[in-house]
This record gives structure tokens, C-alpha cells and sequence, in this order.
């Protein structure tokens, strides 16, 4: 009870929510877009490197974030390990197959299994979106995670967010992966180093716009019924 009391109190605090702001891409579009079309074109077209030597080198600017992030918080959480699946995965497929251009699926490796994850966990009772969005909200910071903890515990409208958000992400990932992958095997590799991290931040756009929406409509029916 005096959990449910203290989060009536603080239910809106801003710094908790967290909003996703345009800004918040920008990196993530320098590291995962413009450097590795600026990395194959230097290497491959201007320097005349092998394929597979080049694309390799295209995963590097990803790798150094994942590791200064570890760094940082001297572990390794889980989006981090996710990552390094993806990106050691691709690896093998591309060397072990002798194609190339399967190291650009290191991205999908990432996606797919997420978003299968999202809705194979939907029957539990705590689905995998509840630790993203924790690690999202809370991160390393203790005092954010103790709340989203009461709040996940006190509040149904919480847990039904969760729920929804996962409904919007995990199909969501998964289309936006099957769309790469034909695009992956329809474009050249310059053309779809240019256009993949596109197609990926327009559906992560989108999937975050119905998000906000979710959000947005939950807390109105929320004040709705304090009013009454």
C-alpha cells in the first residue's frame, strides 16, 4: 500500500518517463550509417580493397560504441551482448560461406531475434519488452530502476504499456528486418549501405511515434479516472 501511495505521487515525474527526441538518432545515424558508406567507399572504391576486407572494416565504428559503452559502465549489458551476437555472427556466416556481403546482416541478427523475443515472451509474466524498456528508462541509474520497479509492481497501466509496446516492436522488428533482407539481396552493396539505415530509422520512427501515442492515450484515461 504505501508503495502505491508513493507512486501516486510521482506517476508523471518527467525525468523518469523519458521521451525519445530526434536528437537521441543522431548518433546512432553517424555510427550505423554514415561512416560505414564513407568506410566502403574510401576502401573499396577509392583505395580498390577486397569486398569482404571492406565490409568488414564497415562494422568497425560499431564495434569501437559497443565498446567504449562497456567501457563506461564496465559491463556488458544486454543490448551490448545482442550486438556483439550480431556482429560475431555475421562474421562467421560471411567467412564460413564465402559471401561477403552476409557480414552486412549483423544489424538483422540484432533485429530478428529481438523482435522474435518480444513476442515469444508475451505469455510470461514479465515479457522481454519489460527489461527494454527498463534499460531504457532506468539504464545504470539506481534510483530510476527502483521506480520503474514499483511502477511495473502498483500500476496495471504500466504493465498494459509494456504489453502494447511489445505488441508494436516485436512484429515491427521483425518487418523491418525481412524488408532489409530484400533489399540486402536486391541492391549493390553502395546502394544499400545508403538506403538500409534509412528504411531502419523510419521504422523505428514510426514504431516510437505509435509508442508516444500508446503513452499518450494511457495517461489521458488515467486522468480520467482520478477526476472522476
Amino acid at each position: 500500500m504505501e508503495d502505491k501511495r508513493h507512486l501516486s505521487k510521482v506517476e508523471y515525474k518527467p525525468d523518469i518517463q523519458g521521451t525519445a527526441h530526434i536528437k537521441d538518432f543522431i548518433p546512432g545515424i553517424i555510427i550505423n550509417g554514415v561512416l560505414p558508406i564513407l568506410i566502403w567507399s574510401i576502401l573499396k572504391q577509392a583505395i580498390g580493397l577486397s569486398d569482404f576486407i571492406a565490409l568488414v572494416a564497415t562494422g568497425i565504428p560499431s564495434i569501437i560504441s559497443i565498446l567504449i559503452g562497456i567501457i563506461r559502465h564496465k559491463h556488458i549489458d544486454f543490448l551490448a551482448g545482442f550486438a556483439l551476437f550480431a556482429i560475431v555472427g555475421s562474421l562467421l556466416l560471411s567467412t564460413l560461406s564465402g559471401y561477403g556481403k552476409l557480414y552486412l546482416l549483423r544489424d538483422l541478427l540484432l533485429t530478428a531475434p529481438i523482435g522474435l523475443i518480444i513476442i515469444a515472451s508475451l505469455p510470461l509474466s514479465r515479457p522481454f519488452m519489460y527489461y527494454i524498456v527498463r534499460y531504457l528508462m532506468a539504464a545504470h541509474d539506481g534510483k530510476r530502476l527502483a521506480y520503474f520497479k514499483i511502477q511495473w509492481q502498483c500500476s496495471p497501466d504500466v504493465r498494459s504499456k509494456v504489453y502494447l509496446y511489445s505488441f508494436i516492436w516485436g512484429p515491427g522488428l521483425l518487418l523491418e528486418a525481412g524488408v532489409r533482407v530484400y533489399l540486402l539481396f536486391t541492391l549493390d552493396i553502395t546502394h544499400f549501405l545508403a538506403i538500409s539505415p534509412i528504411v531502419s530509422y523510419s521504422f523505428y520512427g514510426f514504431l516510437i511515434f505509435l509508442c508516444v501515442i500508446v503513452r499518450k492515450m494511457g495517461i489521458s484515461i488515467i486522468k480520467k479516472k482520478r477526476s472522476r
